[in-house]
């Protein structure tokens, strides 16, 4: 199979490249995607794949209130073309998305569950769904949360606080938002199983089974390091920002039990420990 992944120097990008070493890998560095007149005709010098993964976003939530343009450009717009070559060239797409999609007022998200974006990152990533729906023609829009991997490029949540404690710093975490953490390699092992299907499902959750509020999301990964230490509770109000975050983001996971087995978000914390070798 032919594979080509958009985001290839990403979090998920690299364990992607990792686990498929032939596949076509693209990044900013090698293309300029804002440029969205000329996405098609890059594409199309690069030939035809059986698949093509989009893990290319704007990804930081802080910026995109800044530069709405950008964020809508390579969020947005990009998945347009992307999703228009992927239809001419007959290729699946898998398009990473995101839990931002919601507002956050329920929380135990289902693939059918309406979103109500509350930022400019999330509306930016809904309307790149919009735009997959709209013009792809076997798809399969895949939202992950809270990601965290082995091979991080820029530092996630797990290895900032961790740089942190090693320095000696105090931590001081918030315990009154919730989510549904992902591991980059519960990513993979889900994009492996759809790889194998004939026909893509429209939507899919991924993430460990559970949620957790980011207090003990780190809790539980210092205990797994075998540290006991005090991290002080608060309030997401104890950081006021003009950005707007979901109080309770995570995801109902039954549908995707239909294609793998999904382990519970302690145990896929407890195996990024492991293989992260911080023990």
């Amino acid at each position: 199979m032919q594979i080509l992944v958009i985001g290839s120097t990403g979090q998920l990008g690299c364990e992607l490249m990792g686990q498929y070493p032939d596949a076509i890998g693209i990044s900013s560095k090698d293309f300029d995607f804002k440029q969205t007149n000329k996405i098609q005709s890059y594409l199309n010098e690069l030939g035809q794949f059986d698949c093509i993964i989009n893990a290319m976003a704007m990804n930081d939530t802080t910026l995109a209130e800044k530069e709405v343009g950008v964020a809508f450009k390579l969020n947005a717009y990009a998945l347009k073309e992307i999703s228009v070559y992927a239809t001419v060239t007959n290729a699946k797409l898998i398009h990473i998305s995101t839990d931002y999609v919601f507002n956050g007022s329920t929380g135990n998200y289902k693939e059918e569950d309406l979103p109500s974006p509350l930022n400019s990152y999330g509306l930016s990533k809904l309307t790149g769904e919009y735009f997959v729906k709209a013009y792809a023609k076997d798809y399969c829009i895949l939202r992950l949360a809270s990601l965290y991997g082995v091979k991080s490029v820029h530092g996630n949540f797990l290895e900032k606080i961790y740089s942190k404690f090693k320095a000696g710093d105090s931590l001081k975490i918030v315990d009154d938002q919730y989510m549904s953490p992902t591991n980059t390699l519960d990513s993979i092992n889900t994009i492996k199983a759809l790889l194998s299907l004939d026909k893509l499902p429209s939507i899919l959750h991924c993430a460990g089974q559970g949620k957790c509020s980011w207090h003990e999301f780190a809790s539980t990964f210092f205990s797994n390091l075998g540290e006991d230490i005090l991290i002080e509770k608060c309030s997401w109000q104890d950081f006021p920002s003009a950005l707007q975050r979901p109080i309770d983001s995570s995801f109902n996971t039954t549908k995707i039990k239909q294609y793998l087995t999904m382990p519970t978000w302690q145990d896929s914390l407890k195996n990024y420990v492991e293989k992260r070798h911080l023990k």
